[in-house]
Order: C-alpha cells, then sequence, then structure tokens
C-alpha cells in the first residue's frame, strides 16, 4: 500500500487476506469512507484504530491497524512477483488460507526457488522497515530486489 488514495475499500481486496467491503460489519449506509486513505489518523501516519473498529469490529482492527503504510506519499501499487518460469497467477491471492504458514507452503510449491527466495526476502524487508518506523521512527529507502 502507498499512500491509501485510489485503494477502494468496498470494491478491492486489500492488506489482508479476505479483505474486502463484504468484510464491514456495520451498517453500509452509516460508511461514508471510500478509500483506504480515509481510515488513516489526521496526520496520515497511521489507521485511526477507533474507526477502523467501528466498521471492521474488533477482531480485524489488529490486523488492519499494523499494515505498513507508506510515509513517502508514494501512489498506491499493486505488486506481483515475478517467476521467470512462468509468471504468477492469483492462485495465492484467490484462494483462502487458514493459517499464514499454509500461504507459505501454497507459495513455494507455485514458485521456483528464486522467486519464493526473492518473496521472503521482500516480506523480510517490510517487517524490518515497518519495526525499525515504530519503534525507532527511522524510515529506510526502498531498495530493488
Amino acid at each position: 500500500m502507498g499512500n491509501g488514495m485510489s485503494i477502494d475499500i468496498w470494491r478491492e481486496r486489500w492488506g489482508i487476506e479476505r479483505l474486502s467491503g463484504a468484510s464491514i460489519s456495520m451498517d453500509k449506509s452509516q460508511v461514508p469512507e471510500v478509500h483506504v486513505s480515509e481510515l488513516f489518523n489526521a496526520d496520515m501516519e497511521c489507521f485511526n484504530a477507533v474507526r477502523v473498529t467501528e466498521i471492521y469490529d474488533e477482531c480485524l482492527k489488529d490486523q488492519i491497524c499494523n499494515l505498513p503504510i507508506s510515509h513517502a506519499d508514494h501512489a498506491d501499487q499493486r505488486v506481483w512477483f515475478h517467476n521467470p518460469c512462468g509468471g504468477l497467477d492469483n492462485r495465492l491471492l484467490d484462494k483462502n488460507f487458514t493459517h499464514c504458514i499454509d500461504w507459505l507452503e501454497e507459495g513455494m510449491r507455485l514458485l521456483n526457488r528464486t522467486a519464493m527466495a526473492d518473496l521472503i526476502t521482500v516480506m523480510g524487508n517490510n517487517w524490518n522497515s515497518r519495526k525499525n518506523k515504530v519503534f525507532q521512527g527511522v524510515e529506510d529507502d526502498a531498495r530493488v530486489v
């Protein structure tokens, strides 16, 4: 996710598995928000946890509020991991997994060794970047894998 200004919370799956307009737990007429950026707090540093809880309920609040937000005002992008042996289809994005490890195992079956290593590297870099921002107030520059 970049600045969240082009991700439609009603029509797109965003952030975490199965998160879409169907995930909204309150009366739909009570939700004027359309884009993910409208769920950020006033200074655009993090999600507005109170509003996220109202819209998505307590069970999704932590998962949504822990999603990384680009603080460099980058435009939103859909990210696909390149597989030189034939390209990645939607199987990792469309299938429902009960546990994160199931998703990783499916990724190992679908991707070649290099692509899976790149995926793990990107996920590790994302985790470290988020951790550094939250705990140290430092944001790393984007890196190319």
